[in-house]
């Protein structure tokens, strides 16, 4: 949600467009020669979020901020978002990158470590009984 809140305040009352995209990356030997960013991750499969907008572009100096507490390009009080993300992709033993190098667009994708099995079904429990509170007392 913060990377695209983020897309929405770089493009601002321009216009522009933002698009998300998820998927499944296998992160082998060639994808980390191409992308050294990933080099910490573990081999194999990773689903992965990309959020890109189209308008905005970032000098060297802004890109190399970004996911800085407290940094911002806008009004005081803001720019908490880039690095809320970033702590979020920490722990969650992810890894993001930013491509916002070309003129005219800001490319974010996180490599998340896909599960190793599927999920288990939830069980469901059948109260015969309705649940009943007494409130605060």
């Amino acid at each position: 949600m913060n990377l695209a809140l983020n897309a929405t305040g770089a493009i601002g009352t321009i216009g522009g467009l933002i698009t998300v995209k998820t998927g499944i990356q296998n992160v082998d030997d060639e994808y980390t020669r191409l992308h050294p960013e990933a080099a910490e991750l573990r081999l194999g499969k990773h689903t992965y979020l990309d959020v890109r907008d189209i308008v905005s572009a970032m000098d060297d100096a802004t890109r190399d901020r970004i996911f800085d507490p407290l940094f911002t390009t806008k009004f005081m009080g803001r720019g908490l978002g880039l690095a809320a993300v970033a702590g979020f992709v920490r722990g969650h033993k992810a890894r993001s990158q930013s491509t916002a190098r070309r003129a005219k667009a800001a490319d974010f994708t996180v490599l998340f470590p896909a599960a190793e099995r599927a999920a288990e079904k939830p069980r469901i429990v059948d109260c015969a009984t309705p649940l009943r509170g007494a409130g605060v007392k």
